[in-house]
């Protein structure tokens, strides 16, 4: 199957919130029991409907007879209704909808049954807004005749964009105009219905090639990545590269050897140029974009074919088919064909996306040598879906207190209250399988329990667990071996809370006696969701009910936290420091480069120094731009004679990261450049070549040079 390609070279791929797979979503309140939701379709949540006025019962009737699901719900003021001639912003029923944590929602339509009760001159106003506070409301209809006779469905289109962590209101405002000193005037809903479609959250990922020259300080055959994905160097499959001189600096590459075969007229199945990108594990990658640069060099019979496949034997591609606007449709010599694609293609979690170029000779009488085809800027780029993905951290105690973590999560140390600490290890016995087994130990710091009839907020330890930057952590279950050593007196009292300080805290596990010299397996269902920039905690709060001294103490051994993770998450970038070059009493060079964003867009970049070591971004510190690649920096206000420890930074919302430490001294002072003279050859009767090249430029730039 073909795809048509645009001829527009897109030159970046815009970090913003895309969308992928819209299915159906709507929330639905009958309003005929109660005030709760009566069905969802999608990955949306309602909430119970909700507003400044009060619901009475659900017994209302029209002069005609009930609802088509019944008796409505009937809303009043349970006061006199005011002589009003507008709506009241003071007054109003609400519905809400949400998507779930990694979609989007689009609502689409407003469906209900509005009615009135006691009064044939009700009116009301209807609108919606993704405002929490209401501030930029869309009108639906106004001054809306509300019948008491009659049930009719009211319908309204919408379009409604609500982002992950935002809400749809729908709200109605009755009035009653002339007001009335009989309170039994009543608004009447039932069946109401907000829908539209439902999308995965997807954030922007790419991996692009540049292909400039490293001898000049161009990244080669390097890529560099944005988002969750993972992609591999160029590979040439029988071809090489011959310098970086083709249209505007590209990459020029010829067959391995140099000898294009004679009277070749389709491509060469043994000879590409390959790029390859995949989403990361628990990741799904989809390719809405692929573009790149392509030209010949020294040749006018060219040709190159271009596929791609998410097929590791390339047994069934997909070709790209473009036009160079050159008959024969060879590739120019004097500049670059931009080519791009929008199509899309699903690249699943464990699946690999290849794009290859087959060059060729095309048609010629005779073996060609020194023939080039020449490729720049390759860019495949989409959007990076996260996968509903199991994850978990124990703390399995076999050397120390430190966490092992599966998933896109980050787990802390056990941590303690003041008056608690880790003791050590030592070997225990199961109580559910006698096995013999390593186990953490945690004492009092005053090596002494005093009886307590119950816990003392004084005495805990803690296990503590977040989801990485863009992740959602879903806490179902908690597990651990727990029990008493050297005493048969302990009991423990298990809570968990997203609040540090455990003002607000929930009970898990009850107060519960723990074995002697033994650990006996406990364990606990709950449901927690844990957004980004939020802590699950787990406490034990351990206590005894005999007055005991030295050698009494807490075993643990596999303290679990199990759940789910949802969304795209981010590591802090990676990045590579530069050598530092160009050095002179007060001031050098560096840099750095950022072969992955880690899998959010890198917002400040640079080197750091100092003249101790381990800089940070609070020593001294260059700010050069943003974004994935390479980039240069200059050192400046530097001491002269001074020793300097630098090191490249890339933060993104993840955090911030550092490259590797290069250590310098700037010089002593300015001195001559170093020279070396270049052989003489090409003598002639009046004339001869030589040359020269400056080794060290003496810390000031060579103005001056020549034999």
């Amino acid at each position: 199957m073909k795809r048509q390609w645009i001829l527009f070279f897109i030159v970046c791929i815009l970090f913003a919130w895309t969308l992928h797979a819209a299915e159906p979503a709507s929330v639905n309140w009958s309003c005929v029991a109660d005030q709760e939701v009566s069905a969802t379709a999608g990955h949306v949540i309602g909430q119970p409907s909700n507003g400044t006025m009060l619901v009475r019962d659900y017994t209302g009737t029209l002069t005609t007879g009930d609802g088509p699901l019944g008796k409505y719900q009937r809303w009043w003021l349970n006061a006199n209704w005011p002589d009003d001639t507008t709506a009241s912003p003071d007054r109003y029923i609400e519905f809400i909808v949400e998507p779930e944590v990694g979609f989007t929602f689009h609502g689409t339509a407003i469906s209900l049954y509005l009615n009135a009760g006691g009064t044939g001159n009700m009116k009301a106003s209807l609108y919606y807004s993704t405002e929490a506070d209401f501030s930029d409301p869309i009108t639906l209809i106004e001054n809306k005749s509300v019948s008491r006779d009659s049930a009719k469905l009211d319908e309204f289109a919408i379009n409604a964009a609500v982002d992950e962590g935002g809400k749809l209101y729908f709200r109605i405002y009755p009035w009653l105009p002339g007001g009335s000193t009989n309170t039994g005037k009543y608004v009447f809903v039932q069946d109401v219905t907000i829908s539209g479609t439902a999308s995965v959250v997807t954030l922007p990922a790419s991996a692009l090639w540049e292909l400039t020259d490293p001898g000049a300080g161009g990244t080669g055959l390097t890529v560099a990545t944005a988002g969750q994905v993972e992609a591999q160097d160029e590979l040439l499959n029988n071809t090489e590269i011959n310098q970086y001189t083709g249209p505007a600096g590209s990459q020029r590459v010829r067959i391995a050897g140099n000898a294009w075969p004679a009277l070749q007229t389709t491509q060469i199945d043994t000879v590409f140029i390959q790029f390859a990108v995949a989403p990361k594990p628990g990741f799904t990658l989809h390719v809405t974009s692929v573009s790149l640069g392509i030209a010949a060099a020294s040749i006018d019979y060219m040709k190159a074919n271009i596929y791609y496949s998410t097929d590791p034997e390339f047994a069934n591609p997909t070709m790209v088919e473009y036009s160079t606007g050159i008959e024969g449709n060879y590739l120019g010599r004097d500049s670059l064909t931009a080519v791009s694609a929008t199509d899309e293609v699903t690249v699943n979690s464990g699946e690999t996306f290849y794009l290859r170029i087959y060059p060729w000779v095309d048609n010629d009488p005779s073996v060609r040598t020194g023939k080039y085809v020449c490729i720049k800027n390759v860019l495949i780029g989409g959007g990076i879906e996260g996968n509903p993905t199991a994850a978990s951290v124990v703390w399995p105690f076999e050397a120390d207190d430190s966490p092992v973590t599966t998933g896109p999560l980050i787990a802390e140390n056990q941590m303690y209250s003041d008056a608690m600490k880790f003791y050590g290890t030592t070997q225990l016995p199961t109580t559910d399988t006698g096995e013999t087994v390593t186990v953490g130990a945690i004492q009092t710091v005053s090596k002494v329990w005093n009886a307590e009839a119950g816990p003392t907020d004084s005495l805990y330890f803690q296990y503590a667990v977040a989801p990485k930057f863009g992740g959602t952590f879903f806490v179902d279950s908690v597990s651990i071996y727990i029990g008493g050593w050297f005493t048969q007196n302990l009991r423990a009292v298990f809570y968990y809370s997203k609040d540090p300080t455990f003002t607000e805290k929930t009970l898990l596990i009850a107060d519960t006696a723990l074995v002697g010299s033994q650990v006996a397996p406990l364990g606990a269902s709950l449901s927690e969701t844990v957004a980004t920039g939020e802590t699950f905690y787990l406490r034990v709060y351990p206590y005894n009910t005999q007055a005991e001294g030295w050698a009494k103490l807490v075993v643990v051994k596999n303290a679990t936290i199990f759940g789910q993770t949802i969304g795209v998450t981010a590591d802090p970038p990676e990045v590579v420091t530069t050598d530092v070059t160009y050095i002179s009493t007060t001031f050098a060079y560096s840099g750095g480069t950022i072969p992955s964003d880690g899998g959010s867009a890198v917002i400040a970049r640079g080197v750091v120094w100092n003249t101790d070591g381990s800089p940070t971004t609070a020593d001294s510190k260059t700010e050069d731009g943003q974004g994935s690649g390479s980039f240069s920096s200059k050192l400046i206000d530097l001491q002269n004679g001074a020793t300097y420890h630098v090191r490249a930074y890339a933060t993104n919302n993840a955090g911030t990261s550092y490259g590797e430490e290069k250590v310098f001294s700037t010089l002593e002072a300015l001195r001559p450049p170093t020279v070396t003279t270049a052989s003489t050859d090409n003598i002639l009767a009046i004339s001869a070549q030589s040359g020269g090249e400056v080794t060290d430029w003496g810390g000031d730039s060579v103005i001056v040079r020549g034999v």
